[in-house]
């Protein structure tokens, strides 16, 4: 992956945190925020099934990358619409997990801050249609009984659980100091 200098425009010469050469400006390869909508009704929970890579064919909740200043809650609602064709409200913050979008290869790896919240429907009773090309198929699944293949299991299994504590008023234990 070509990494250029943002402030004089010539190619780094190694993958960030570097310093450009030419002008002496630090480059960082910081996280990249996200938000992820975690919808629950009457005990069963919205999953997507993901039509493209990293995690092809995986359930997900819906959820995405932050807009240039948009706060991760405005995203998961967004994204919530744009995968699901449903809109709702955040009504509470479920956490903040940390990951890695897609498998780590070749080029910079893309770090994840994933910022989850529980969302109440507008219409508690849709049922949501798939966004064609991203997502697959919607189901809702018991919160006891999700599907084994998860994407992003490394942050997606411990935020459901963390919600689903939330959920049932039960306070979460056994949280890891580490995610990785």
């Amino acid at each position: 992956m070509a990494r250029f200098c943002w402030r004089c425009g010539v190619a780094l010469e190694a993958v960030p945190p570097t310093v450009c050469g030419a002008c002496g400006q630090p480059h960082y390869n910081n996280p990249r925020p996200c938000g992820e909508a975690v919808v629950v009704r009457d005990g069963e929970l919205l999953l997507l099934r993901r039509a493209m890579e990293p995690e092809l064919g995986a359930w997900d909740v819906p959820g995405g990358f932050c807009d240039v200043g948009e706060h991760p809650m405005h995203a998961a609602e967004r994204e919530l619409a744009e995968e699901a064709g449903l809109t709702g409200r955040a009504v509470a913050y479920v956490g903040t997990w940390m990951d890695a979008y897609g498998d780590e290869g070749p080029g910079v790896p893309i770090h994840t801050v994933v910022s989850a919240y529980l969302i109440a429907l507008d219409d508690p009773r849709a049922e949501g249609r798939p966004e064609p090309g991203e997502v697959s198929e919607v189901g809702w699944f018991a919160l006891d009984a999700l599907p084994e293949h998860i994407a992003f299991a490394r942050h997606t299994r411990p935020m459901l659980e963390a919600a689903r504590a939330l959920v049932e008023g039960r306070p979460l234990a056994g949280l890891p100091d580490r995610v990785w």
